[in-house]
């Protein structure tokens, strides 16, 4: 089993380095203007930054860690309750786990699935 040993403030670093080469793509693309940042953008636009963000970053997680840690949600909550204090964007506070956990948990289920039958194989 590998260990995830990461702080919340590192998280959090990396979730804000994340949203905002998220933010510099949708500029590209034009589909949010060039002038805005985070920390003045819709709230409709941060939380699709967001979750763009934490679903690229929990992805590239090795799936063994991925599918043993049950308080990944909650490290997750935490670290964006953390990037609302530090960009000053009280709106993030609205962030649930469990409601992002609804939205994930499909493709963690797939992903489990897929390493199961693929131990089957290999066995």
């Amino acid at each position: 089993m590998t260990d995830f040993n990461i702080t919340i403030e590192d998280a959090t670093k990396l979730l804000h380095q994340k949203m905002k080469h998220e933010l510099r793509l949708q500029q590209k693309k034009g589909k949010i203007p060039v002038d805005l940042s985070i920390e003045n953008i819709s709230l409709k636009d941060l939380f699709n930054l967001l979750e763009t963000s934490i679903f690229d970053l929990i992805l590239l997680l090795p799936i063994d860690i991925l599918l043993s840690q049950d308080n990944i949600f909650k490290f997750v909550e935490s670290t964006v309750y953390s990037l609302a204090t530090k960009i000053k964007r009280e709106e993030l506070f609205l962030f649930s786990s469990k409601d992002f956990k609804k939205r994930i948990q499909p493709i963690l289920t797939n992903i489990e699935k897929q390493n199961q039958d693929l131990n089957f194989v290999k066995n």
